[in-house]
């Protein structure tokens, strides 16, 4: 009887743990963040993301967060001066869709 009891056990483990890993790698209700190729640009009057290809972006569903050699950007501080480095960093709802750096260039 012991043989027959071992198998049965082995059977509902290999049972249990393919419905475990069913669950953990099924198909998710998470929103998956956009994937499109973006492009940055920075003159000493203005920052430009252009939208190259890949998924539309929802603008409105977006967070942007922008840095200036490595200081975020607030009300037009640091100032954007030819040679700095400004850095975009876009997520969506949490996840980050890209991260982008320029240096700027005289306008």
């Amino acid at each position: 009887m012991a043989p027959v009891a071992g198998v049965l056990l082995l059977a509902i483990t290999v049972v249990l743990a393919g419905g475990v890993a069913a669950a953990a790698l099924g198909p998710s209700t998470a929103t998956v963040p956009p994937s499109a190729v973006l492009s940055l640009s920075a003159t000493d009057d203005r920052i430009a993301i252009d939208h190259r290809g890949g998924d539309p972006i929802d603008v409105a569903a977006v967070t942007v967060r922008v840095s200036v050699d490595g200081e975020p950007l607030d009300t037009n501080d640091p100032t954007l001066e030819p040679g700095r480095t400004v850095t975009v960093e876009i997520t969506a709802d949490g996840r980050p869709v890209a991260t982008l750096e320029a240096s700027v260039e005289a306008g």
